[in-house]
């Protein structure tokens, strides 16, 4: 669990979040803390992805955005891009991972940045310490779907 106020404070140091941010972020939390026990640099992921393109979550019904949002990332639904290929317990490729999302990378880097701030917000908030943050790949090239194999030769008859 999470302590919000000190999230919110670790994250704006002081400054304020605009009112749908902060919507966002808490319905992030909720669906997160109810359903989601996953590596919390998914978490701080989804996160950054969502207060940089809150149009994601900026639906008529937030909690239903959010919730697609947090899905989509981990099944895959926008790119066939899941967070799993990008934070495992051996490494993290925080700049590659925009490709859940966007395949062209475009803000990638200041997404990863982000997602690195609300990583340390989490970390700072968390009732338990995190576990450090393992290798950084950040070079690491984006997967791309195997090549089909080469046909058979047909059989000479």
């Amino acid at each position: 669990m999470f302590n919000r106020d000190v999230f919110f404070g670790e994250l704006t140091e002081g400054d304020s979040m605009d009112p749908l941010h902060r919507e966002i972020a808490n319905t992030i939390f909720d669906e997160w803390e109810a359903n989601r026990p996953f590596d919390a640099r998914w978490l701080a992921y989804i996160m950054a992805t969502a207060l940089d393109d809150h149009g994601r979550c900026d639906t008529p019904d937030i909690e239903t955005g959010c919730d697609n949002l947090i899905t989509g990332m981990i099944e895959g639904w926008y790119t066939g891009r899941r967070l799993s290929e990008y934070f495992t317990p051996e490494f993290g490729a925080w700049l590659p991972a925009r490709a859940i999302v966007d395949p062209d990378l475009g803000d990638a880097e200041s997404v990863a940045a982000d997602a690195k701030d609300i990583y340390r917000a989490l970390n700072a908030a968390s009732d338990t310490a995190l576990p450090p943050v393992p290798v950084e790949l950040s070079e690491l090239p984006v997967p791309h779907d195997p090549e089909p194999p080469a046909p058979e030769p047909e059989p000479e008859v």
